[in-house]
């Protein structure tokens, strides 16, 4: 004689359906999953032309530190280069007709007004200096120099109020 119940010797495990997909499968999941991809690609887009549009910073800073490597190893007549630099920086990125135009005491006010700081008091005949002048500026003042131009090619406004 057979052990346990007679009618439960036929029965069959359950047959579970298919498990339900993640997988979007609605109309609306596909147009927001399009949406999503266009607003990365535009994301993408909008930060590739920031890094582009700003090639001429990264060319300044590294012509900066070339020009600091040169003056530390004794080159000081390279400290006259400063100046020539931050013009190039500038004609970069502002109309060329004002920035040529500019000498003295405009060209000084014209970068005050495109950074929040100010500019160093040996930046303003640094251009003009001898050599013997320009072995005679001081760590600190080199600093300062260095400093305020990283600063400003790093952070000056493109476009101040005179040039919109």
């Amino acid at each position: 004689m057979p052990f346990g119940n007679d009618w439960l010797t036929n029965i069959h495990e359950i047959i579970l359906p298919e498990p339900i997909s993640s997988w979007p499968q609605g109309v609306g999941w596909w147009a927001l999953l399009i949406l999503i991809g266009a607003c990365g690609l535009r994301w993408a887009w909008l930060q590739y032309r920031h890094w582009k549009a700003n090639a001429y910073r990264r060319a300044g800073i590294e012509r900066l530190g070339q020009l600091r490597e040169q003056i530390e190893s004794g080159q000081t007549q390279c400290l006259a280069q400063l100046p020539e630099l931050v013009r190039q920086v500038a004609l970069c990125v502002y109309p060329r007709r004002r920035v040529v135009t500019l000498s003295g005491r405009e060209w000084l006010d014209f970068l005050e007004r495109s950074t929040d700081r100010s500019i160093p008091d040996i930046l303003q005949n640094l251009a003009y200096c001898s050599e013997q002048q320009l072995r005679e500026v001081g760590e600190n003042q080199k600093q300062q120099l260095f400093d305020w131009i990283a600063y400003w090619i790093e952070t000056h406004d493109a476009m101040y109020e005179a040039d919109r």
